[in-house]
């Protein structure tokens, strides 16, 4: 049973997403340099464009603390209660069995969602709903704009 802290709404895949300016020129730089590569399938670089295009765009300084952006570190939570310790990175940041590129389902959905919101990861044939349990590091809160 999910307690009532967690009752807030599962989120949609582009639904009140936000992201900081900095973000959104690396990841428009990330997509451009993708185009073509064999390595990176185009339905991932379309879904990461439709969030870019669908989001609320911050000032990097002045974007909300409960936001993931790049580089924030999150524990995520399934609904049996597995706890999972993951940073979202660009693909060439990709250093540990933790971090997570944003072409991946779970840095799709996680990208631009809130603290305490539920994510649904698509799978090829399944969906899992996952809760950002904590944002524990966020480069903007720390104000870090470099990572």
């Amino acid at each position: 049973m999910i307690n009532t802290a967690r009752k807030q709404k599962t989120m949609m895949f582009w639904e009140n997403k936000a992201i900081t300016n900095n973000d959104f020129g690396r990841l428009i730089g990330q997509i451009t340099e993708d185009i073509g590569r064999s390595h990176v399938p185009p339905s991932g670089l379309h879904s990461l464009y439709l969030l870019l295009k669908k989001s609320k765009i911050y000032q990097s300084l002045n974007v909300p603390k409960n936001i993931v952006t790049i580089n924030s570190k999150i524990i995520l939570s399934t609904e049996n209660k597995h706890k999972h310790f993951v940073t979202i990175v660009l693909p060439g940041d990709i250093k540990n069995r933790n971090d997570v590129s944003v072409y991946s389902p779970i840095g799709l959905a996680c990208l631009g969602a809130k603290e305490k919101d539920f994510v649904n990861i698509k799978f090829k044939n399944a969906t899992q709903r996952l809760f950002i349990e904590k944002i524990v590091f966020q480069p903007e809160k720390e104000k870090l704009l470099y990572l």
